[in-house]
């Protein structure tokens, strides 16, 4: 009646994985004969044999008579003292490990661990590298692509009919495309130069970093920095950078461009109609009379002169006024550019040129930890 509740059974067989430490204890002994306790412990190792214990230890005791007591005191105090030779054994192999492990990777038993690069040596090795990326990305010739396509743009928009045609040839010929795409330059920036000169002081650093490391781990550990793969994840990082920074790249423009544009049609027919003057003049032999304007200093001035002189004066001012609003504008927009391009390459050599070596120095201080705490 005692054991024989299907919840304790349903109980007992969520722990049978668990059964070499477990002991099962009927008391009351002294009411039973011998033949009724080898009895009922036989029925109750066959119901826990179904339950999934198949070797069972069964202790039938008498808390009042002392019957068995001393076998079930004798089984536990074995048991407590093989778990404690267990734990013991257990505990000096993580121990040995630990200091098998922190020697392997430079820290000393007590947990004492020097950093693999000083950090002065981290940030240098980082600017070069850096400076070796821009070397390539090359932001000061990006700055004056953006410059040449926002200029080319407000000359398009606001230009005289010579600087239109100017720009009409540049596109034809192909030269705009050449001087004024900063999409396409900013993204071919592996045709400027190799990565040499981004490669050589991050694999330096990192070669110089595991030079305090035992020999039989320095392969490994070099590995784990990512000194084997830094070529493949900085070119793909710069590749990234690029992207980036050219999908935000929108070249501006300006409402007052178009209002200029219509202007400078005006002027450029005032000019023709002087030219055509002038060419009335010629034809006519001199014999049509001309009006003038009295200028000071000069005296009379032929009016096709004054407005062919005016319009040229008019257009070259319009056309240095939008050319001065457009390099504003197209140095505002580059020198974004450029700091954008400067924190994205700097972003990618620090995380995935020297990344490997910052998860490896986070390791080593976890294992250092663990060894100061022995």
């Amino acid at each position: 009646e005692k054991y024989d509740d299907e919840r304790l059974h349903a109980y007992l067989r969520l722990l049978a994985a668990h059964a070499d430490r477990m002991r099962f204890v009927i008391n009351k002994a002294d009411r039973l004969t011998d033949a009724q306790r080898l009895l009922l412990a036989g029925d109750l190792r066959a119901r826990l044999a179904q339950d999934g214990i198949a070797d069972p230890q069964i202790h039938v005791v008498s808390a009042t008579a002392g019957d068995g007591m001393d076998d079930l005191r004798a089984a536990l105090a074995r048991a407590a003292d093989a778990k404690a030779v267990l734990a013991a054994k257990r505990a000096a192999d993580l121990r040995a490990s630990l200091a098998t492990l922190a020697a392997a990777v430079g820290i000393g038993p007590d947990g004492a661990a020097a950093p693999l690069l000083s950090t002065e040596r981290l940030a240098t090795a980082t600017d070069e590298a850096v400076a070796g990326a821009l070397a390539v990305v090359d932001p000061d010739g990006l700055a004056r692509q953006v410059r040449a396509a926002v200029m080319g743009r407000a000359r398009r928009s606001g230009g005289s009919l010579l600087g239109r045609a100017l720009a009409l040839v540049a596109w034809l010929t192909g030269q705009q495309r050449r001087a004024a795409d900063p999409v396409a330059y900013l993204r071919d920036w592996r045709r400027r130069g190799t990565l040499g000169r981004v490669l050589n002081p991050v694999r330096a650093a990192l070669v110089e970093a595991v030079v305090g490391i035992p020999p039989p781990s320095r392969p490994a550990l070099l590995a784990a920095v990512g000194a084997d793969a830094v070529e493949e994840s900085v070119s793909e990082a710069l590749d990234r950078a690029a992207v980036a920074s050219a999908a935000d790249l929108r070249i501006p423009r300006s409402w007052a461009w178009p209002v200029v544009g219509a202007v400078q049609w005006v002027i450029g027919a005032v000019f023709l109609f002087a030219v055509a003057w002038y060419v009335t003049l010629f034809l006519a032999g001199g014999v049509v009379p001309v009006a003038t304007v009295d200028a000071p200093l000069v005296g009379p001035v032929p009016m096709p002169l004054v407005l062919l002189l005016g319009s040229i004066v008019a257009s070259a001012t319009l056309g240095w006024l939008v050319g001065v609003h457009a390099g504003w504008l197209g140095r505002r927009l580059a020198s974004r550019v450029r700091q954008r391009t400067e924190a994205a390459v700097r972003e990618a050599i620090t995380e995935v040129g020297f990344g490997g070596l910052r998860r490896v120095e986070a390791a080593r201080g976890v294992i250092a930890s663990a060894a100061a705490a022995g």
